[in-house]
C-alpha cells in the first residue's frame, strides 16, 4: 500500500479453505481513516523494510495518534518540521498557555462543593435539606465511589487536565522524534512514493492481475495444480472485477 497498490494479497497457504489473504486500500481508509501518506507516515516512526528500526520508543499505536493529527496533504510536511526539531500545532487540540492560565484563575473562583455527595454547595446546608441533585427527604446521598460532579466548574477543570496531559504528551513525542537522526528520511519516502521506478531504477507498473501468470506462478513457485489455483483464484479476480466496474462506472469505490 506505501507503494500505491490498492490491493495486496498476501499469506499464500496450499491446501487451505482459505489459501491467501487478500487485503483492499479502501478497508483501511475506511476502517482506521488512514491513507497512504498516513502509513508512509508511520513506516518511518515504527520501521519499514529500508529502516527496520524506526523511532525509539514509538510504538504502531502511538504512531497511529500521532498521523492521525494531521491530513494527508500536510502529514509528511509536518513530520519533517517535527524531526527539525519545531513543534507543529495541532489544530482543535492543544491551546496556549496563556489560555489555560486564563482558566485555570477562573477555576480558583469556583463555588464550593460538599463533601458528602460532591455536588456544589456546603455539607452543612445540605444536611438540613438536600441539595436539588440529590433531591432526598433525609439529606444529601454520600457520593459513591469514583464520584464525578458534572457541574460546569469541573468540567472545564477535568478538560483543562486533560488538555494539559495531551499538550505534555505531544511535547515529549515531537522531541523524541526530534533527536532521531535525518529524520524523516527523504530518500524512503521518495522511493514509496515514486510510482514508476524501484530502488535499483527499474521500471514498474500497477495493473489487473494477469490470471494465467499467476496461475504458472503458484505451479512454479507453490506446486499447485492449475486447477486448483483458478478454483481459488475465482474470488479474488471477481472482487477485483466487480470494484474495477463499480470505480469506472461510479468514479467511486464500491
Amino acid at each position: 500500500f506505501l507503494f500505491g497498490a490498492k490491493c495486496v494479497i498476501k499469506g499464500i497457504k496450499p491446501n487451505s479453505r482459505e489459501p491467501f489473504e487478500c487485503y483492499h486500500m479502501s478497508d483501511i481508509e475506511a476502517g482506521l481513516g488512514l491513507k497512504r501518506k498516513h502509513l508512509i507516515a508511520m513506516s518511518l516512526l515504527v520501521g519499514n523494510d529500508y529502516d527496520s528500526g524506526g523511532v525509539l520508543g514509538i510504538g504502531v499505536e502511538k504512531a497511529l495518534r500521532i498521523v492521525r493529527v494531521f491530513s494527508e496533504d500536510e502529514i509528511l510536511d509536518r513530520l519533517q518540521d517535527i524531526g527539525k526539531g519545531l513543534k507543529p500545532a495541532v489544530s482543535g487540540g492543544i491551546k496556549s498557555g496563556d489560555d489555560g492560565e486564563e482558566s485555570h484563575s477562573e477555576m480558583n473562583k469556583r463555588s464550593p462543593h460538599c463533601s458528602r455527595c460532591g455536588h456544589p454547595g456546603n455539607k452543612r446546608n445540605h444536611f438540613k435539606s438536600s441539595c436539588e441533585h440529590c433531591s432526598c427527604d433525609s439529606g444529601c446521598i454520600k457520593k459513591p465511589f469514583e464520584f464525578r460532579c458534572e457541574c460546569s466548574f469541573c468540567s472545564k477543570d477535568r478538560d483543562l487536565k486533560e488538555q494539559k496531559k495531551t499538550e505534555n504528551w505531544w511535547i515529549k513525542v515531537c522531541d523524541k522524534i526530534a533527536l532521531w537522526p535525518e529524520f524523516p528520511n527523504r530518500k524512503i519516502i521518495e522511493l514509496y512514493l515514486s510510482d514508476s521506478f524501484t530502488e535499483d531504477g527499474s521500471s514498474m507498473s500497477w495493473g489487473t492481475p494477469v490470471t494465467e501468470m499467476l496461475v504458472d506462478f503458484m505451479v512454479f513457485k507453490l506446486h499447485w495444480d492449475p486447477s486448483y489455483v483458478r478454483k481459488m483464484l475465482l474470488p479474488m479476480m471477481s472482487t477485483i472485477y466487480l470494484r474495477e466496474r463499480a470505480i469506472n462506472n461510479t468514479g467511486k469505490p464500491l
